[in-house]
């Protein structure tokens, strides 16, 4: 992913695409179904930071997978400084249903067709 900051643009590499245990991104892409299946509940509507690590861990919970592919991506969002108020309010929200099953990691283990 690349994002774009004030000085121009700055790449982040997170490492090869695998099978993660959470998704913390710009573009989520899963079946319609599935969110049918998990729709937030009504308190989660009101968070920004942190949903996408929420569905992703809930849908992990459930044994289904999350991975990585690659995407060249621009996101012009810089993001927030860690001490925004918005990001705490919404980090302790996230962290709640979650604290007693994190840490948590997964062993690599590549997306489908695309091999090691």
């Amino acid at each position: 992913m690349i994002h774009e900051r004030a000085g121009g643009l700055r790449v982040n590499p997170y490492g090869r695409w695998s099978r993660v245990v959470a998704l913390d991104g710009l573009l989520l892409i899963c079946r319609a179904s599935l969110m049918l299946d998990m729709p937030p509940s009504a308190g989660d509507r009101d968070h920004f930071h942190g949903y996408d690590l929420a569905l992703s861990l809930a849908a992990h919970a459930r044994g289904l997978k999350n991975w990585t592919i690659p995407l060249v991506l621009v996101n012009a969002s810089g993001g927030v400084p860690a001490n925004d108020e918005r990001y705490l309010r919404d980090r302790a929200w996230f962290e709640r249903p979650f604290a007693d099953s994190l840490p948590v990691s997964v062993p690599f283990e590549p997306p489908p067709g695309l091999g090691g």
